[in-house]
């Protein structure tokens, strides 16, 4: 099966212990059922400890400690299975993390998420963000994408990736502004996030979970209006087209696609009400927040996707 990537993607690096949000903090880190096996069989040397620090009370994971640390993180923010082991033993959510897969009518597609502080920042700064690369199955090695794989790419809906090309095709069109581009996008798909009023998004956003104590206030700050700084167009393109990209590939129906384009484009002018009001100095910061919070939370996400139903 043909695996396909944007541009930029194989310029992902993990930045490790110059993350100011590690991935290995605040999160339950499941091991697959190879990695079980494995650290299971280890013994001795640093192996002990990665056997004795897996708990099997539900579905295997990492025990972590009172601050929510992987017990493997150390002091400087380096993992020891990677330092003490390599990174061959890493588990698979581990070696993945933050790649997603989709199953496509032209085959696999692969990305990385916002949620990461070095995904969020290749995103918002990379050009050719519509522009999809062939990766050789062999150098890319995605293990996470096998359950993926063994699907049919038949199975996903075939209108997807007609529609995210379209999209692609508006938002390169710099001679409209950025506010016409939209409109003409939601007009297209028939999909718009004034389908509710701003009041009755900011209901929504104040019901939702969140990790950060005071991200519903902040995203209290979200209005659908496309009345947007032809300054911020850039980065706000930029996500939209990521948005687009993760969300549509794996859809198999077009209600499924109506809802996946309902969540981008609702997240997009979240991200853009979030730059009005706090500024544009930590706009990697905020779209790695509300991909953290919104993407990275399938209660949030699916709280949002079905206004579009």
């Amino acid at each position: 099966m043909e695996l396909y990537a944007p541009e930029y993607y194989k310029e992902f690096r993990c930045i490790a212990d110059k993350c100011k949000h590690s991935c290995c903090i605040g999160w339950e880190i499941d091991i697959d059922p190879e990695s079980e096996k494995r650290y299971a069989a280890y013994s001795g040397g640093y192996g002990e400890c990665v056997k004795s620090s897996v708990s099997t009370d539900g579905a295997p994971h990492f025990k972590t400690g009172a601050d929510g640390r992987c017990p493997h993180l150390d002091e400087r923010g380096l993992c020891r299975i990677i330092t003490r082991l390599g990174e061959s033993e890493l588990c698979d959510i581990c070696r993945e993390h933050p790649r997603f897969y989709n199953l496509t009518p032209q085959g696999l597609e692969v990305g990385v998420g916002a949620a990461c502080e070095a995904a969020a920042r290749l995103i918002l700064t990379s050009d050719g963000y519509d522009k999809l690369v062939k990766i050789s199955e062999r150098e890319e090695e995605c293990d996470g994408a096998e359950t993926v794989e063994n699907g049919d790419p038949c199975e996903a809906f075939t209108g997807t990736l007609r529609i995210r090309e379209s999209i692609f095709k508006l938002l390169r069109n710099t001679s409209l502004p950025y506010s016409e581009r939209l409109s003409k996008i939601y007009e297209l798909c028939g999909v718009s996030p004034s389908v509710l009023s701003d009041g009755e998004w900011r209901e929504i956003i104040w019901g939702l979970e969140y990790l950060a104590r005071d991200s519903a206030e902040r995203f209290s700050a979200y209005t659908s209006s496309t009345d947007t700084e032809e300054g911020l167009s850039e980065p706000l393109s930029r996500f939209l087209a990521y948005l687009v990209y993760r969300h549509t590939g794996g859809c198999e129906s077009e209600a499924e696609l109506r809802c996946a384009l309902g969540f981008a484009f609702f997240t997009e002018r979240l991200f853009a009400s979030l730059l009005k009001s706090e500024g544009t100095k930590e706009h990697i910061e905020l779209c790695r927040l509300i991909s953290e919070e919104l993407e990275y939370s399938e209660d949030n996400s699916e709280s949002i996707k079905l206004e579009f139903v």
